[in-house]
């Protein structure tokens, strides 16, 4: 003769999103004196060179509020800012760099002091559509952007296909509760023990001194629920 006992558990999945603190990434795009580079790794644009100034333009999506970006001026250049326009979408219009003894000769470049001390904010307003953002250099000086994205309202990341947040589907509608009735009829067989169904709820033992309690749900169909997450059933071997 052997005990036994059968433990059932019911596990639940937990899906986890995560957001970037930042938002998403926009497209920037080199202008006049402007070429691709990267900061610490991070993909960015190089505008103005030795001589001259330039310009270069980031694209914000339809519902963008806000844009973040980090931008550092050359090494040893003072007094320079970063003009944007539109003006009318852009608040504050101008950015005060400054230098970096890392933003210097060719890209790669990697910065010398703490990336976070050359990060920048500007609240964006009636982006009714993909918008076009220049920045511009304020002298014949060079200066780099990097790691530029935006968020929409809330500070929410909206990801690609523009800054509109996505209207949720309506809840459906609940089915009505179905009538209990008197169930349907039938048999189920426990070996020698045959429990007959001819009403809402029955109750009735296997050959193992089990008792089972099933219960209909309608006229028509048959249904065994379970309600708990840790349930178990013991019964003997012999």
């Amino acid at each position: 003769m052997k005990n036994f006992q059968l433990v059932f558990i019911l596990l639940t999945t937990l899906t986890l999103g995560v957001t970037n603190a930042w938002g998403a990434e926009v497209t920037m795009t080199a202008g006049t004196n402007g070429s691709a580079c990267t900061v610490n790794g991070i993909n960015g644009i190089k505008v103005g060179t030795s001589k001259a100034g330039g310009d270069m333009t980031i694209t914000v999506p339809k519902g963008a509020t806000s844009l973040q970006l980090y931008a550092a001026a050359w090494k040893g250049v003072n007094g320079l800012s970063i003009n944007i326009t539109p003006e009318s979408n852009v608040n504050p219009t101008s950015i005060s760099l400054t230098a970096d003894k890392g933003i210097n000769a060719n890209s790669p470049f990697t910065l010398e002091g703490d990336a976070e001390s050359f990060k920048h904010e500007v609240t964006l307003s009636n982006i009714t559509s993909d918008t076009t953002l220049t920045l511009t250099s304020s002298t014949t000086k060079r200066f780099v952007v990097w790691g530029a994205t935006y968020t929409v309202a809330g500070g929410e990341n909206p990801g690609e296909g523009g800054g509109e947040e996505p209207t949720p589907d309506p809840e459906p509608e609940p089915d009505p509760t179905p009538d209990p009735g008197t169930g349907g009829t039938g048999t189920i067989n426990f070996n020698s023990n045959a429990v007959k169904i001819d009403a809402a709820s029955v109750t009735g033992n296997d050959d193992l001194g089990n008792t089972w309690t099933i219960t209909t749900v309608g006229t028509t169909s048959l249904s065994i629920e379970i309600n708990f997450v840790l349930f178990s059933w013991s019964g003997t071997i012999t």
